[in-house]
This record gives structure tokens, sequence and C-alpha cells, in this order.
């Protein structure tokens, strides 16, 4: 009898936005709440501020992981979790400290896992390039960048082709793709930039 091996095994996950959206902490040591929209059970929450370390509160309550924050002339940290059932249709407060603290989220479904796999700033405006992760994996169901962008506005930050945005917040973005020849051959960089930036790669299993 031949073992039974799961069909989804060694096959990338298909990932699918569900929502995202953005908004600020308005002062220092004061909330803010947001409500996901159209989630389920299973999907992949993240939430990147900027400017502060947040802390979550709200749905069913643990679960929540928080990067270092990365700094380079700008400030980001990213947090997440997969969504639990009293999570669904809940309302989530943060609590920041910083005095106006600018934050985007979004919603995955497929991923089961998040790897950060590089952080990285430059404050003088020249190109950032990604190169901490194991290029050619089969089983990477998506690559998620978080960047703040200090020039007032990310506009002017080119990714490569396939790259689509998330959610944005004047000098914010959160950038997705599922395929990328630059992740293939082991380096992604982001040019056209003007003023401090810094960002984080991760992947989504």
């Amino acid at each position: 009898m031949q073992p039974f091996i799961h069909p989804m095994m060694g096959r990338r996950q298909k990932v699918r936005l569900i929502a995202g959206s953005a908004g600020n902490v308005t002062s220092s040591g004061s909330t803010t709440t947001f409500t996901p929209t159209g989630t389920a059970a299973g999907d992949l929450l993240i939430l990147i501020c900027g400017g502060t370390t947040p802390t979550i509160s709200g749905g069913a309550g643990s679960g929540w992981s928080y990067s270092n924050q990365v700094g380079g002339g700008t400030n980001i940290q990213t947090c997440y979790k997969i969504l639990a059932a009293g999570d669904v249709g809940a309302t989530f407060t943060i609590s920041a400290t910083a005095n106006t603290a600018p934050f985007l989220w979004v919603t995955y479904r497929g991923p089961v896992a998040m790897t950060l796999k590089e952080s990285v700033a430059q404050p003088s405006g020249a190109a950032l390039t990604f190169t901490g992760f194991t290029p050619g994996s089969t089983n990477v169901a998506a690559l998620v960048v978080g960047f703040s962008h200090g020039g007032g506005s990310a506009v002017g930050a080119t990714f490569p082709a396939g790259w689509t945005t998330d959610a944005s917040l004047n000098a914010f973005d959160i950038k997705s793709v599922t395929t990328s020849p630059e992740y293939a051959s082991g380096s992604i960089s982001i040019t056209g930039i003007s003023g401090a930036i810094c960002a984080t790669l991760w992947e989504l299993i």
C-alpha cells in the first residue's frame, strides 16, 4: 500500500488579500481602534506601525507576535497573528507611545506562518537591497515588504515588476508579490528613493 501524501505538501499555498486599511494614533499615550472586515479564523493579520512601540488588545486577546523596531531616519514595527474564532469581526485597540503613530493593517488568506527574513534601513536616500533570504524556495506563498519613506511620500520608491500595494498611508506602504524574478536570483532592490527609508521583508508560508 502506498503511503498517503497530502496534495498540498511541497506546494505553495495560494495567498489572497482579504482587506487592508490605515489610520493614526494621534497623540502620545492615546489609543485608536480598527476592525478588519471579511475575515475568517485562520487568516493572517499584519499590522505595521510607524514611530511607535504599539500594544494591541481586543478580539481573542493572545497570539500577537511583535518584531523589533526598525529605524533609519524613520521607524516601523510589525505585529501579526493568525486569527482565532474570537478575532473574527472583532475591533482591536492600538495603544501607542509616539506623538503621532500612523499604522497600516492587512489580512491575507492562505498562509499559515510568517517569517522575518531581513530588516534594512537607509538614511541617505540610496537604494535598498534585500539579500537575506534563500532564493528559489518552493514553499513560499508570498513575500511582503512593509516600509516607511521618510521623504513624506512613498510614491517615489520603485519596486520590481509584479509587486502590488495592499495598504498605504502617506509615507507608509505594505506591498506583496507571489512571484518575483529577483527573489529567484537572490536579490530584491527598491530604487528611486529620496530621503530616509526603512523596510522589513517577510515570507508567508
